[in-house]
């Protein structure tokens, strides 16, 4: 028993075409993961712009505070209770309250290549003994 040669020469380009299928696939999401690895690297690299100059300011806000304060220690307790020293007060309070958090790094996952695979279920048995 075996098929005819019509169907073998069609099953032929059945696998040729799922075969070309599966190379285009693979070629594509290769193209996929290098774009987001780039894409990936230059949003990481802006993050990491941004947190240093986050660190720097948060830098900078802790000097001001640390001076507001120590300015404020030193002044008598009778003007610490008053109100401008409460008002004061406030101020030290919101420059030492200031939270500046830097930006977390970007992770992608990279994505499962797909499992371009029925070119091979098309490996069928062409006669009784090729099975």
């Amino acid at each position: 028993m075996k098929i005819s040669r019509a169907d073998a020469k069609e099953l032929a380009t059945f696998q040729q075409l799922l075969r070309d299928g599966r190379t285009r696939i693979n070629m594509e999401f290769d193209l996929l993961i290098n774009e987001l690895t780039s894409a990936l690297a230059l949003v990481n690299a802006a993050i990491e712009a941004h947190n240093v100059r986050v660190q720097d300011a948060a830098a900078f806000v802790n000097r001001v505070a640390d001076g507001l304060r120590d300015e404020y220690d030193e002044k008598s307790e009778r003007w610490q209770e008053s109100d401008a020293g409460q008002q004061a007060l406030a101020m030290v309070e919101a420059w030492e309250e200031a939270d500046l958090n830097n930006v977390p790094l970007v992770a992608v996952l990279e994505p499962d290549t797909p499992d371009v695979g029925c070119d091979e279920t098309l490996a069928l048995p062409l006669t009784e003994e090729d099975a």
